[in-house]
């Protein structure tokens, strides 16, 4: 009889119940609650969720190098985001971004944003950014502790490529200044509370006039860099950063009155990384100083530009090339020492999966820019000319990572990897074959093949079918609606791996730190909020005074009465997050000495077995807490 007893909440209890991907949190103050309730994972919720996918549940989600020091929590502004070339600089110097808000015009390159950062705030126009918008991107960083504010701004005014250059007084690089606008107005804000801030503006090497006109503008002195130095493609650059990178006194970085000359010298990429299979490249094989010439937009003409760069020092051949291939590039492109021999044996341009490469980004990361896999020969040489295009506006993503790694070891944020680590670290990717994402799990639809391979083939990763596969692979993107998908399926792992660090003796949760600590331990560990994107679900004025912890109780079991309100929401475990250590340890344990807490524990208890719910609960710190603000909204 006793055994049976036992076993009887087995009949009602659902030890199979879904995983819900939405995660809830709740807050009490004297005068009122609050709920809020999350939509999707962040780019921070993301990247752990996808991590965890890989490295399995049972790892320890905060790599070692994976985060800046001190735990800082991060808003990157990213104006002119382009390719999104900021925010993967940042993660290869090893510097979590908590949340992005992103300003981009072009809407191939916000289709590109949107599928590689979900969960990003977008702003079309710069001249439209307001405070509004900054307001609403700060708050979406519970204890935000710094912002990265700055891009690349055009410069099609200021570039010495182009004979007609009206400098900043060219209606794309006076967008300057709306840069110089947004970023005095971060700083002001980041000032009014206590935030460290980095500011960031990068743009060719202008004429001296130019180049003194936007100091002053930035007060920031620039440093040059050359990303030959790193890579096989040259790309010197201006950077005008806000903290000094770099000792005056070094060798390596040599002091101008107009910029400072920054020299961050690695051992660039091989040949075989970026080049596809069967390509060569004879005249870079045969000379390891030769680089490839900075990439610029590929713009198809049926008539020459006016007066182009470098074409006085181009013979006959190289001209008939340029002109075979309707001028998109400057003429000394064509050369026959920057042109790749295909497997036809003819000589080419760099196509755009190997430009993208060149520029630090990981293999067919510009496929994302397309609305859908192009068809036929005229849709694929417009999908190569948007991605090329894309790339020529670009940043040179190693590079900047390495001035970002030595700006936050200056801070003393974190240690610095170097900058030949990072391109180390970047090669070493691109050996790796593509990994296996969710979507890979989904069901195959008809007339779609699965690549599979074989841990135990060793050809199966060099065979020249098989590496054509990978490519393919490797170009495919998703569409909103498998992006939605597979948003939805990370956000299940990320919760499940919540559930499985549950501690269910007593109170606590075991955290995604990873540790376990011990039911009766104080001070709890907090989970960090800011893998989701937050909504205010409830908010509303307690009836009576009472105790805070009953009230902290009652907003607890409030927000699991708004999930009942939808079946949706029914026979399911949920994280539900709260800051009230008492209201965790009675909710967690069921029961308490306090005969009030008791009453709302029975209420809770019966929306429980009533909706199917199986609730896992955590603790947040009060700071971070979501729900702080709805639950002050009714405060005298």
């Amino acid at each position: 009889m006793l055994l049976l007893e036992a076993l009887l909440p087995l009949a009602q209890f659902n030890l199979k119940a879904k995983v819900d991907p939405v995660v809830t949190c709740s807050d009490a103050s004297e005068s009122g609650g609050g709920m809020c309730f999350s939509s999707r994972l962040s780019w921070a919720g993301r990247a752990e969720a996808e991590w965890l996918v890989k490295e399995g549940p049972d790892k320890d989600p905060q790599r070692p190098d994976a985060e800046v020091v001190s735990e800082q929590k991060i808003l990157v502004i990213d104006l002119f985001a382009g390719l999104g070339g900021l925010e993967v600089a940042l993660e290869k110097a090893s510097v979590r971004v908590h949340h992005s808000l992103m300003v981009e015009k072009d809407v191939d390159c916000r289709r590109l944003l949107r599928r590689k950062y979900p969960g990003s705030d977008f702003c079309s126009d710069i001249a439209k950014f307001n405070e509004g918008l900054l307001k609403k991107a700060m708050e979406k960083v519970p204890g935000l502790t710094g912002i990265i504010v700055g891009g690349g701004s055009p410069c099609q005014g200021l570039s010495r490529l182009s004979s007609e250059r009206s400098h900043l007084e060219d209606e794309r690089s006076a967008l300057f200044y709306e840069a110089v606008r947004v970023m005095e107005m971060v700083e002001n804000m980041a000032s009014e509370r206590r935030l460290w801030i980095i500011k960031f503006l990068e743009n060719v090497v202008p004429d001296e006039s130019d180049i003194d006109e936007m100091s002053a503008a930035l007060k920031i002195h620039p440093i040059l860099v050359e990303s030959g130095k790193l890579s096989r493609v040259r790309r010197p650059r201006l950077y005008w950063l806000s903290i000094p990178v770099g000792d005056p006194g070094d060798p390596m970085r040599g002091q101008g009155p107009s910029y400072d000359v920054l020299r961050l010298e690695a051992t660039p990429e091989p040949v075989g990384s970026f080049l596809k299979q069967g390509v060569t490249w004879p005249a870079g094989e045969a000379d390891g100083n030769l680089r490839f010439p900075t990439f610029t937009r590929s713009i198809p003409r049926r008539r020459p530009p006016p007066c182009p760069a470098g074409l006085d020092s181009t013979d006959i051949v190289t001209r008939d090339r340029w002109k075979d291939d309707m001028f998109r590039y400057p003429p000394y492109v064509y050369a026959e020492r920057f042109l790749v021999k295909g497997t036809d044996d003819v000589l080419r341009t760099l196509s755009a999966a190997e430009r993208e490469v060149l520029m630090g980004y990981p293999r067919g990361y510009t496929s994302a820019l397309l609305k859908k896999m192009p068809e036929g020969e005229e849709e694929i040489q417009n999908a190569e000319d948007l991605r090329c295009a894309a790339i020529g506006n670009s940043f040179h993503t190693n590079t900047v990572a390495a001035i970002f790694d030595k700006a936050f070891a200056t801070m003393g944020l974190k240690k610095e990897k170097g900058v030949q680590r990072i391109v180390d670290q970047f090669v070493s990717s691109l050996e790796a074959p593509p990994e296996p994402s969710l979507a890979d799990e989904a069901p195959v639809s008809e007339g779609e093949e699965m690549i599979l391979e074989r841990e135990d083939d060793e050809e199966s990763l060099i065979g020249e079918t098989t590496q054509a596969d990978l490519e393919l692979k490797a170009e495919k993107f998703q569409t909103d609606e498998e992006l939605f998908e597979e948003g939805k399926r990370l956000s299940v792992k990320l919760v499940a791996a919540f559930i499985r660090w549950q501690e269910l003796r007593g109170s606590d949760v075991r955290l995604d730190v990873g540790s376990l600590y011990r039911p009766d331990a104080f001070p709890r560990g907090s989970i960090d909020p800011s893998k989701w994107l937050w909504h205010v679900g409830l908010a509303y004025r307690f009836k009576h005074k009472e105790h805070i912890n009953i009230l902290e109780l009652r907003a607890l079991v409030g927000a699991f009465e708004w999930r009942l309100r939808s079946a949706a929401f029914s026979q399911c475990r949920a994280l539900h997050l709260t800051d009230s250590v008492v209201a965790l340890s009675v909710a967690v344990k069921g029961r308490s000495s306090s005969r009030s807490l008791n009453k709302i524990l029975r209420r809770f208890a019966a929306l429980q077995c009533a909706g199917g719910i199986y609730p896992v609960l955590g603790w947040v710190e009060s700071g971070d807490n979501p729900a702080d603000e709805p639950s002050r909204r009714y405060a005298a």
